[in-house]
């Protein structure tokens, strides 16, 4: 306790920073007013006011946060919309400069020697509270802009311990004209977690989502630095090109069984392309591997101190249809192989770099161990209010032991299946999601880790990683800036007993280490049944940088029960939360 005491008093330079930073920003303020984006008649974009009030502007990707983007969702599930919005980040091609917002409080683009208007405080501060960032500069036609903003997330709780975070960073982020964008950003983070999440951070030693984390001091604090970076390019309507180091998604639900947003950033060049109804995404991705034996300079296994990690690379591919005015129907294909071979670096395979090539006979002609995967994904717009969606991804199927229905271990493969609306009832601001996701045993798994469906030992796909059924619900109620969630989930699956035999959960765990070939349903190993109930609501003081005071009780119960329970992993927590964040990715915690 005195150490916790004593950490967050040294947190003083939080307010510090903030003030040196607004300080900063007022000084700087009167040389440009706020960006106003106007969008050309285009039914696929959404309204003039939430794309300025997100701080969005050119190609700029949308941050991966969940109620910036059901915001949205009025007009994303419109069947006369025929945006592709299962690839996300969500890029709005097309959004070019506009005016000048009329109302800004005086702030105005002044020009030679003409005097600067002095602007007080507090008409600063109702300025920023109205979405200008902390530092913001502009073109006197607003064909550009840089926009600075300080991220914060200062938390308090309470679990079976005290529970507290700590994150400063900042977030630098600007355009040019309609066709480039980017942003970049840096957090600094210190925190006490509930003891789920410091479980498990302790079995894989990364924070989930974020990055690799060590334990400081004597009082279980975790610590980590991330950076996350995007380059946005557009020279027409039809072609995106994005470089960066962040996360990606594919999908329409809550979860993604393809590609979802669950694992740390990662470095990776992506191109996207419409045509007509068409449109195709093609992602080549670098990632690390922190299970197998490090990698030293010439390939070989490192020696003592090296510092390389064994790095492996991911090619994934959609083709996003729309059929009609409601269907939307996207074919998947990845591989994932490892960068370093016996022989030394192995690189990217050329073959690979060609987007329009179909991954599994090339790995196939390559003689590659590499790990492919194919899959479909669906969505069907029942109304303006409401999409069906699913998924399907396929590992690896042998068609006779799938009909024999004997519980094949080479049977790999997941689901989902989903529903979610908008305003339905005309009941404004509300969002409703119902959820079903599940995965045979190995699905995602390899001869080894470095080929495994994984990033810094968490999964592409969904937290639980395989062997599981899921049923979730969420509904949200979006309100001006009011902000209320509720969740449930409940989560059956099988555990391994240990680190060197899998039932089929880890996509760590080489498959080749199974107990048995047949008799291995979905729940084999140590059953564990994972109940949650999470509530939040806030209010959401800044739009763009998604700053908020919010709080927040989840519920969590955890049972082990049947023949082969291990009575030592039933857990029952509650926690509760109070804290001033700014969200602008999805922390998941309820896995």
């Amino acid at each position: 306790m005195h150490y916790a005491k004593k950490v967050l008093l040294r947190r003083v330079a939080l307010p510090v920073f903030l003030f040196t930073v607004l300080l900063f920003g007022w000084g700087g303020a009167s040389l440009g007013a706020q960006t106003n984006l106007a969008i050309a008649d285009d039914p696929t974009m959404p309204s003039d006011s939430l794309l300025r009030a997100q701080g969005i502007q050119g190609p700029l990707p949308m941050p991966l946060q969940a109620e910036m983007e059901a915001a949205h969702w009025p007009t994303i599930l419109d069947p006369d919309n025929s945006f592709h919005s299962a690839i996300k980040p969500w890029v709005f091609v097309g959004a070019r400069p506009g005016t000048r917002n009329a109302t800004d409080d005086g702030a105005r683009h002044v020009k030679g020697n003409e005097t600067r208007p002095t602007r007080s405080i507090a008409s600063y501060l109702r300025s920023w509270y109205r979405g200008r960032s902390a530092v913001q500069y502009e073109g006197d036609s607003l064909d550009w802009s840089l926009r600075l903003d300080p991220l914060v997330e200062f938390e308090v709780g309470r679990e079976e311990k005290e529970t507290w975070t700590n994150i400063r960073g900042v977030r630098l982020q600007g355009h040019a004209g309609s066709t480039f964008a980017f942003r970049s950003s840096l957090w600094l983070h210190n925190g006490i977690y509930p003891s789920f999440t410091d479980a498990w951070i302790r079995q894989y030693g990364v924070v989930p989502g974020r990055m690799q984390a060590r334990l400081i001091g004597t009082q279980d604090v975790w610590d980590y630095y991330m950076a996350t970076s995007h380059l946005a390019w557009s020279p027409n309507r039809r072609l995106v090109l994005m470089f960066g180091h962040e996360r990606n998604f594919i999908g329409y639900g809550y979860r993604s069984m393809l590609w979802s947003d669950f694992s740390s950033p990662y470095t990776h060049l992506k191109a996207s392309y419409t045509l007509g109804p068409m449109q195709y995404t093609y992602t080549l991705g670098k990632h690390t591997d922190l299970r197998a034996p490090r990698i030293s300079g010439l390939g070989g296994a490192a020696a003592s101190g090296d510092k390389a990690y064994a790095q492996k690379y991911s090619v994934n591919g959609l083709l996003d249809w729309n059929l009609g005015r409601r269907w939307q129907v996207g074919l998947y294909h990845a591989v994932v192989w490892a960068a370093q071979d016996t022989l030394g670096r192995r690189g990217i395979e050329l073959e690979y770099l060609n987007p329009f090539v179909f991954l599994r006979p090339i790995e196939f002609g390559l003689g590659s161990f590499g790990n492919a995967l194919m899959g479909l994904n669906i969505g069907y717009k029942i109304n303006a209010q409401q999409q069906a969606y699913g998924q399907f991804l396929i590992d690896e199927i042998h068609v006779a032991k799938l009909l024999a229905q004997n519980g094949s271990w080479v049977n790999k493969y997941a689901w989902q299946v989903g529903w979610k609306s908008a305003d339905l009832g005309g009941i404004r601001g509300l969002r409703l999601l119902l959820e079903h996701n599940g995965a045979r045993p190995y699905t995602y798994s390899h001869w080894n880790s470095v080929t495994s469906y994984t990033h810094l030992n968490q999964p592409f796909a969904h937290p639980a990683g395989a062997n599981f059924v899921e049923f979730l619900g969420r509904g949200s109620l979006l309100r001006g800036r009011w902000f209320h969630n509720l969740q449930a989930s409940l989560l059956r699956t099988g555990l391994d007993s240990n680190n060197r035999v899998s039932v089929g959960r880890d996509p760590l765990i080489s498959y080749i280490n199974r107990p048995a070939d047949l008799g291995l349903p979905i729940g084999t190993g140590i059953p564990l049944r994972t109940l949650q109930v999470s509530w939040q609501s806030g209010w959401v003081l800044h739009a763009p940088s998604n700053l908020r005071l919010e709080m927040g009780l989840v519920w969590r119960n955890q049972k082990s029960s049947g023949p082969a329970s291990n009575p030592s992993l039933d857990r029952n927590n509650l926690w509760f939360t109070v804290g001033l964040r700014s969200r602008l990715d999805a922390l998941y915690q309820d896995f």
